[in-house]
């Protein structure tokens, strides 16, 4: 009976840090994807954002709010807070107003 509970306790422990390494790692590889131009600038990995997420980041950029997209693409407000968690995830920016200066400087480069 003991031995059985120890190789519980062990398996969820290995479990526990595999989860940690799991989300370093995901953070390594965002940070990664996150590069930096010879200009400077910011690259953001579009190809991880979904067509939705680029439509919803484009409007929310335009100064859009949540209820503002919510109604331009017939989705629920709830639906477009996941969508911009999501983005902010994926692209390790922190709030909506960095993620604004970002779109807009990388726009800039590319005009």
């Amino acid at each position: 009976m003991t031995d059985t509970l120890e190789h519980e306790k062990l398996t969820e422990r290995f479990e526990e840090v595999a989860m940690l390494l799991l989300k370093a790692m995901d953070a390594l590889m965002k940070a990664l994807e996150r590069r930096k131009t010879p200009k400077g600038r910011t690259v953001l990995p579009y190809s991880h954002l979904s067509r939705r997420e680029i439509e919803v980041m484009g409007l929310a950029v335009e100064g859009l709010s949540n209820k503002e997209i919510a109604d331009r693409l017939n989705i629920s407000i709830r639906t477009v807070k996941s969508h911009i968690h999501t983005i902010l995830s994926k692209t390790g920016i922190s709030n909506r107003l960095k993620l604004a200066a970002v779109v807009r400087e990388e726009r800039k480069g590319k005009a």
